[in-house]
């Protein structure tokens, strides 16, 4: 049964949330939403301050009698991650989200649906604007770029906040308290390929319907990687093929979905490499689909002759790189989780430039940079030059803390849902954030949100008020 945004509660967070759905806000252009929070402060009366990276923070006094309760941060990031459907045609820089509310959840019309993190910001803003909630000093930390490296968290000015706790609202599992996470870094590899006229038969491959996903906690499922797959489809090719262009995979933690691939050949004539190109294909679809399900498949179309093509020397290097880099869980399941994994997120392949980035994550920096060095090393035999971008650290889980204590003491009180502590393999900006501000007791938690980082991104409704009654009741108690 479906409903309207405006049925659900809690209305005020639906009201923000609704709103800032409708301005754009993808990783790196923030400054719309950023200019909204500022509004939103005026309008409350609310003191605000920015630092140099664009993180914003909005203060509310503590409520009378509280006065000397500890200092509350509570923080989540303002972007989101920008996916679409291909053929969707939504422009995410003007475009407002199209929100649906069905069967008791809300999604986007063929886009993300950015409750990774527009709950914590529309969470902030309705604690924000509620007179009659009881708490004490509360800062809420709005951060900048959080998806693409915790850019705003690195950049972070201590001097910004105060408090003594910190509540992360950048969860997705009801009754999941997180007290660690993976640290992770990013490699960017890039080099000039040999390239000659194109001559022969040219065809296009479209790799669709992989599931994709967020690279850190959906890693070892088994969702597989489009990209990857090129590589196993050059594998089973009779004859000897050269590509004009590969362009797959986007943002560094979202596992690809999707990918387009330009080859041709000299040695079969058009129709003969067609027939060739479409039985691989309809093969290759048959194994994907017994081995992860219904969706992948590939789709075979010819094209007109590029003007200027990979050498099949370039070629047949790239393809051994395609299947030489690992991707999906390298050191291993621990029993809170995957310890170390590697994201293959991105491949753009041209006559002018071949370009690929990889995302590595583990609990243990040590792994993390053993697999580092070991990509880079892969990657620079095959002729690329290599970037690692500045890493993060993990989040180790502290001794001893009151604040997780006190959150599963509180739980039950509004659910049914057993309370659980855990560390997750993914990025969180409660690492950084405790390095700039020692001894913070922290947490994350939040509702229940489902394929984060892909067009099925959805919010479950229920979940949302029990998580909205749990935050209300911890900052009472804090």
């Amino acid at each position: 049964m479906n409903s309207s945004l405006e049925s659900l509660q809690p209305a005020s967070f639906w009201t923000f949330f609704k709103q800032i759905s409708e301005i754009p806000r993808c990783s790196g252009k923030e400054q719309a939403i950023l200019d909204y929070l500022k509004r939103q402060a005026d309008l409350l009366h609310l003191s605000w301050q920015q630092d140099s990276v664009g993180n914003l923070r909005l203060r509310k006094p503590a409520s009378p009698g509280f006065e000397k309760h500890p200092g509350v941060i509570l923080q989540g990031h303002v972007d989101m991650v920008c996916e679409q459907n291909e053929g969707r045609g939504h422009d995410f820089s003007c475009d407002p989200l199209q929100l649906v509310v069905e069967n008791g959840w809300v999604h986007a019309q063929q886009t993300t649906l950015g409750a990774d993190n527009g709950v914590a910001v529309a969470a902030m803003l309705a604690v924000l604007a509620d007179s009659q909630l009881v708490h004490g000093p509360l800062d809420c930390l709005f951060t900048v770029d959080e998806e693409t490296g915790l850019t705003g968290a690195l950049g972070l000015d201590p001097s910004l906040v105060n408090g003594k706790v910190l509540l992360n609202l950048d969860s997705d599992a009801p009754g999941e308290f997180i007290v660690g996470c993976a640290g992770g870094s990013t490699l960017y590899a890039e080099t000039v390929p040999e390239t000659e006229t194109g001559k022969g038969s040219w065809y296009r491959v479209d790799f669709r319907g992989w599931h994709g996903g967020h690279s850190g906690v959906m890693i070892h499922e088994n969702r597989g990687n489009p990209l990857k797959t090129v590589g196993r489809f050059f594998n089973i090719l009779d004859g000897i093929w050269q590509i004009a262009s590969l362009d797959g995979g986007d943002k560094h933690n979202a596992i690809p979905r999707e990918a387009t691939l330009v080859l041709g050949t000299t040695q079969f004539s058009s129709r003969e490499g067609l027939k060739l190109l479409v039985h691989k294909a309809q093969e290759l679809t048959a194994l994907l689909q017994k081995e992860l399900g219904e969706g992948p498949r590939l789709e075979v179309s010819e094209v007109a002759c590029p003007d200027k093509v990979l050498t099949a020397q370039a070629t047949l290097t790239l393809v051994r790189l395609l299947n030489g880099l690992p991707h999906g869980v390298y050191g291993g399941i621990l029993p809170n989780g995957v310890e170390t994994s590697n994201n293959l997120a991105s491949v753009r392949v041209g006559a002018s430039q071949i370009r690929l980035v990889t995302s590595q994550r583990s609990s243990r920096v040590q792994r993390r940079d053993e697999l580092t060095q070991q990509i880079k090393a892969v990657m620079e035999l095959a002729g690329l030059a290599v970037k690692v971008a500045e890493g993060y650290p993990a989040w180790s889980p502290a001794d001893k803390s009151p604040l997780k204590e006190l959150c599963v003491q509180l739980w039950p009180q509004v659910s049914s849902i057993p309370a659980r502590v855990t560390v997750i393999h993914a990025g969180l900006e409660c690492g950084i954030i405790g390095d700039k501000l020692p001894g913070l007791d922290m947490i994350s938690f939040g509702p229940a949100i489902e394929e984060a980082h892909t067009p099925q991104e959805r919010l479950n409704c229920a979940s949302v008020e029990e998580f909205w009654n749990f935050l209300v009741k911890l900052l009472g108690a804090l």
